[in-house]
């Protein structure tokens, strides 16, 4: 879509693609579009450059344009892309330096099946787990209603 409206995007992508997690799936996806929007409301027709580096167990996206002499004012769509990363335990960082905005963003790629389960997700697993295989089926049996 952005190259159609006239963006000047050049993408370079290194290491082997690993599956995310949806919900940082979507937040990938958020801060590719988020950058590259800003960077054509703040630098119209300057060329932009997006790297997609996959490093073990990470995702990390840099999206780099012309500053155009501007120094940063920090809005709201950072912001919320800061917040969105926090929540699937990602990063987002950015600078302005040597007439470039840099945006960096580091998400976490899918763990092993079975391994890096948080705490607290294992509990609910399990209290489902005891809920569907213990107590609901002795309740109907002992008639509780």
């Amino acid at each position: 879509e952005f190259r159609a409206a006239g963006a000047v995007i050049s993408v370079r992508s290194r290491g082997a693609a690993q599956p995310l997690p949806p919900r940082a799936d979507e937040a990938a996806y958020r801060v590719i579009e988020e950058s590259l929007t800003n960077a054509i409301r703040h630098a119209p027709g300057r060329p932009i450059s997006v790297s997609i580096t996959w490093e073990a167990g990470m995702l990390l996206l840099t999206v780099v344009n012309q500053a155009e002499g501007r120094e940063y004012v920090p809005g709201s769509g950072l912001a919320d892309l800061a917040s969105r990363l926090h929540q699937v335990d990602g990063s987002l960082g950015h600078e302005t330096a040597d007439g470039e905005f840099r945006l960096r963003a580091a998400l976490p790629a899918a763990p092993a099946a079975g391994r890096g389960k948080r705490p607290r997700l294992a509990a609910l697993e399990l209290t489902a787990g005891t809920l569907l295989l213990v107590i609901l089926p002795a309740a109907i049996l002992l008639g509780v209603r």
